[in-house]
């Protein structure tokens, strides 16, 4: 683990306030919070830097929210960078929240080269398959979907999750709650 940066209490604070402004609570409690508790155990197991993990967690989806669907990757990069930048955040730092924050999407076949990326795309695809529901409210609340659809558009999301995972230890941890999962959706 990497030494902590002196102002990080301050920057955590800042960034917690800002996405709770700008999302709905909703997405805080049931995708972006669960995304950072992931990632902050896995950075901890895996000896990675937990601020930069915490940092790309929180920002990963921050212009999905604010309705940048297709290029959220890398619209919620540079807005991290703007803000980190503000603070003095170590440069070296602020590359690897922005790669990690690019390279989270498992729509895209973009390499994942530092354990902190692993850690944040493994993070947000554990979050989706721990707290569904947002799926379920996307496809039969906003969508109308038929039943049949619905199930069929989250089995897709969720097989696209579960590849994504980028370490054997977390798909041994959360196989049965995929299984389950996908039974459910059958």
């Amino acid at each position: 683990m990497t030494a902590p940066t002196s102002n990080y209490p301050d920057i955590r604070q800042d960034v917690i306030q800002l996405l709770t402004k700008t999302s709905e609570p909703d997405r805080m409690k049931h995708h972006i919070l669960p995304v950072v508790n992931n990632a902050l155990r896995l950075a901890e197991r895996l000896n990675a830097d937990a601020e930069v993990v915490e940092l790309a967690a929180y920002f990963h989806d921050f212009t999905r929210i604010t309705g940048d669907k297709a290029n959220h990757h890398n619209s919620s990069a540079d807005i991290a960078r703007e803000f980190l930048e503000k603070y003095h955040y170590p440069e070296a730092k602020i590359r690897l929240v922005e790669d990690c924050i690019r390279h989270h999407r498992g729509s895209l076949d973009s390499p994942r080269n530092s354990v902190e990326e692993k850690i944040v795309c493994t993070a947000d695809a554990m979050a989706h398959l721990q707290k569904p529901l947002p799926f379920f409210h996307k496809w039969y609340g906003r969508f109308q979907m038929s039943i049949d659809d619905g199930a069929r558009e989250t089995r897709e999301k969720m097989e696209r999750t579960w590849n994504k995972i980028q370490f054997d230890f977390v798909k041994e941890e959360m196989k049965d709650l995929y299984n389950y999962l996908m039974e459910i959706l059958k």
